[in-house]
């Protein structure tokens, strides 16, 4: 069991293949770092056994190549950040039982072992794929794969290899993060006067608009990366694909937190309703002190309903919706650019 104080004592798969624990900008640098001496290697053993064409190199290409190192660096900074993010949003909510918040504070509610095995699966295979379009690394079977290439290609693969365990961490990760608010629907305590308007709910709105930033960035690079793509319906579809996620990745998990916030609002506002009836019931045969004091604690509750009123059913303000909306688009915005600068 983590305490609160020691939270983060655990390291992910890509932390401990990386040798880089607790400092999102550390892994981020060493991924980053990693993919660019994967691409120098390759650019090297191609060009000594004459495969590599500097003709073909073009600001769609150059792009291409710095986007896929920060493609990672943008995971590795991702998957620690995210995971301390976690343990602190759940130390600004209020628990019924402080015994059920220290469920919360385990290994097991972040990372799931199951999904990373399955995360092997498929980062495996998308790291195939998505190699097999990639010009630097196709030019090694163009026109066939020679002996000479092979020490280039394994030292080039195994490098990915070890970059790849930040995808099997998001795999892991993302499974159990995205339903951390269904898992806290019978543990969350509502406070209705929070300041923040959410019932001390709006943490959890503050963490998914961090997943949509990430996801927005992810998104952004993966369009500068497909640039090299011939085809461009490919970037539109991945586009259109991030917006989606990014969207759905804010709003669908919170619908637990609303149907809390929900019927709380509910049921407070019924109270003070059938309170405030009970104080006004004409039919009561109340002295003149009765009747002032009655006319006060109306006015009370007026105020408190009023107040209760204005509580959010989402954890989070309108403003940080539009931020949301205005940040998945980016890589729409990202790919109608590209798609203009290669028209003209």
């Amino acid at each position: 069991m983590v305490s609160l104080g020691v939270a983060d004592e655990w390291s992910m798969l890509s932390e401990r293949v990386l040798h880089v624990k607790g400092r999102p900008g550390r892994l981020a640098l060493v991924a980053v770092v990693l993919v660019y001496i994967a691409e120098a290697v390759s650019i090297i053993g191609l060009w000594i056994n004459g495969r590599f064409n500097p003709a073909g190199i073009d600001i769609n290409w150059i792009l291409s190549m710095v986007a896929a190192g920060l493609f990672f660096g943008v995971f590795g900074w991702g998957a620690v950040f995210l995971k301390g993010a976690y343990y602190k949003t759940i130390e600004q909510l209020s628990f019924k039982d402080e015994k059920a918040k220290s469920e919360f504070l385990t290994k097991e509610a972040v990372y799931s072992d199951t999904f990373a095995a399955i995360g092997a699966v498929l980062t495996a295979t998308a790291l195939g794929v998505a190699l097999s379009v990639w010009p630097l690394f196709t030019g090694y079977f163009i026109p066939t794969f020679t002996f000479n290439l092979a020490p280039y290609f394994a030292i080039a693969l195994l490098i990915l290899a070890l970059v790849a365990s930040l995808g099997i961490d998001a795999v892991a990760a993302i499974s159990r993060l995205v339903t951390i608010p269904r898992r806290l629907r019978d543990h969350l305590q509502i406070s209705l006067l929070r300041p923040d308007r959410c019932g001390g709910a709006k943490a959890i709105g503050d963490y998914y608009f961090l997943f949509t930033l990430l996801v927005a960035a992810i998104g952004s690079l993966t369009i500068v990366i497909s640039g090299t793509f011939e085809d461009i319906r490919v970037g539109y579809f991945l586009a259109a694909t991030f917006l989606l996620v990014g969207v759905g990745i804010f709003l669908v998990p919170q619908m637990s937190v609303r149907s809390i916030l929900r019927a709380e609002k509910l049921s407070r506002l019924e109270e003070i309703s059938h309170r405030v009836d009970d104080l006004s019931d004409p039919s009561q045969d109340l002295d003149s002190d009765e009747m002032i004091l009655a006319f006060l604690q109306v006015q009370s509750l007026i105020m408190l309903y009023g107040e209760i009123e204005k509580l959010r059913e989402f954890p989070f303000e309108t403003g940080t919706f539009q931020k949301v909306l205005s940040t998945a688009l980016v890589p729409i915005v990202l790919q109608i650019i590209f798609t203009i600068l290669r028209i003209t």
